[in-house]
């Protein structure tokens, strides 16, 4: 008995390579799982950006952006980026390397503005 896979079935390509290089999907025998990710690299350059951005914005005698209520586009991104680090640290998920580069370059970041008004905690 034979058991070898035989020819494949009329009309389809035993794999990739044996489309002609034209057609969609070919890929030239690559595939995306081929080429390393790199969304770790960005977020990190992102995170590092931001960081930047923030400490600019502070030296220039600005006040902590504000994550809501706010029609500055700019302010806004700075704002939850902000707030999200805050939230990382108090849930335990913010690397002891990102609190002390905060801690360093951007003292009093984890209070910010403050609450005015309202109840207190």
């Amino acid at each position: 008995m034979d058991f070898s896979p035989g020819p494949a079935p009329r009309g389809r390509a035993e794999n990739r390579d044996d489309y002609p290089p034209d057609l969609p999907g070919h890929t030239g025998g690559h595939s995306q799982l081929d080429t390393p990710s790199t969304r770790k690299a960005d977020d990190e350059a992102r995170w590092e950006q931001r960081l930047a951005e923030l400490q600019d914005l502070r030296a220039a005698g600005g006040d902590w952006p504000r994550h809501q209520k706010t029609d500055d586009a700019q302010e806004r991104t700075l704002g939850v980026w902000l707030h999200v680090q805050r939230m990382d640290r108090r849930a335990g998920r913010l690397s002891t390397n990102k609190e002390a580069k905060l801690n360093e370059l951007l003292p009093g970041w984890r209070e910010g503005r403050g609450h005015r008004g309202g109840l207190s905690r």
